[in-house]
């Protein structure tokens, strides 16, 4: 064999060389990472469907800055509200979704009424109906929570009383209640056993949730762990507690139901007289469609009733 036949021979057995190491190093290393993805994702669910929406599993730079901050921003307020919400979007997509709303809106009044003060008093009610259907939402989900929460407190305590540990009651209602308590109370559990100390877990269930009484618990458990006690006292207590708080809260909206009854009659009387008589009888508010100025302290006055009827009728307990 000559010299010169000598390095192609030596760069062809280095590259089978490496070829096969790359092989190996696929076979025993990544596949079996693969088949461990494959086999979280067939028992828990893709992660990343919610790891990508809470604040636990986020790049250092960014958890540095959260804490150092004394309040959150404003973005990541709503970011928490779009997540409290249980919503299938994101926080940018709402924003798209109100602006192509109040587009959709707005356009065909410029298009064929040819006027563009109703159009721009119409935008921002378009843009408005996305994010008011987000906090209905929001509002609908924690309600539902809030029934759920003293029986699951009652299974919790009995599970202890029986021998149970904390995590371990989580996942007890994790299996027998339904959404949305269910799977909040399943997705802390799993936090946990993905490695997540257990006051992380919880303070994370609070922030996720939005609900007084969660964070009334997740108070309690980690005072609980700091100082003893019985958990199973603990939990009853908070049973009793959220069934009184949920009496009293029916019974607001019982002695209150007039009010807002009233209220919404009130505030929709005067826009439903206008459109009806801008429909029957055009020539007669004609004057009124002139003097813009009058549309505005209309909408002005109707926003400044509404908020000031929602904070008559409101209370805080």
């Amino acid at each position: 064999m000559s010299l010169a036949s000598s390095p192609g021979m030596m760069f062809v057995a280095l590259l089978a060389g490496g070829v096969s190491l790359c092989l190996l190093v696929h076979e025993v290393f990544l596949r079996y990472r693969n088949q461990v993805r494959d086999r979280l994702t067939e028992e828990f669910g893709d992660p990343r469907q919610r790891t990508a929406r809470t604040s636990l599993f986020k790049d250092l730079g960014r958890l540095a800055e959260e804490a150092d901050a004394e309040q959150p921003s404003l973005w990541s307020r709503w970011e928490l509200l779009v997540e409290q919400a249980d919503a299938p979007y994101t926080l940018k997509q709402l924003l798209l979704a109100s602006i192509a709303v109040g587009l959709v809106v707005a356009t065909p009044v410029v298009a064929l009424m040819k006027s563009a003060p109703v159009a721009l008093l119409l935008f921002p009610a378009g843009c408005a109906a996305p994010i008011l259907y987000t906090l209905w939402r929001r509002l609908r989900r924690i309600e539902c929570l809030r029934r759920q929460l003293p029986d699951a407190f009652d299974i919790m305590s009995r599970s202890i009383r029986a021998g149970q540990t904390v995590p371990r009651a989580f996942q007890v209602v994790a299996d027998d209640f339904d959404p949305p308590l269910g799977d909040e109370f399943a997705w802390c559990y799993e936090q946990q056993k993905l490695g997540l100390p257990l006051d992380v877990a919880l303070r994370d269930l609070a922030r996720r949730t939005g609900v007084s009484e969660l964070q009334m618990l997740v108070v309690a458990l980690l005072v609980q762990r700091q100082s003893g006690g019985s958990p199973v006292e603990l939990l009853e207590n908070l049973a009793l507690v959220v069934r009184k708080r949920n009496r009293l809260r029916e019974k607001v909206k019982a002695l209150t139901a007039e009010g807002r009854m009233q209220a919404m009659v009130l505030l929709c009387i005067p826009p439903l007289v206008l459109a009806v008589v801008s429909i029957t009888n055009p020539d007669y508010m004609t004057a009124l469609w002139k003097q813009r100025w009058l549309l505005g302290a209309m909408a002005g006055s109707e926003a400044i009733g509404a908020l000031w009827i929602r904070r008559i009728i409101s209370f805080r307990y």
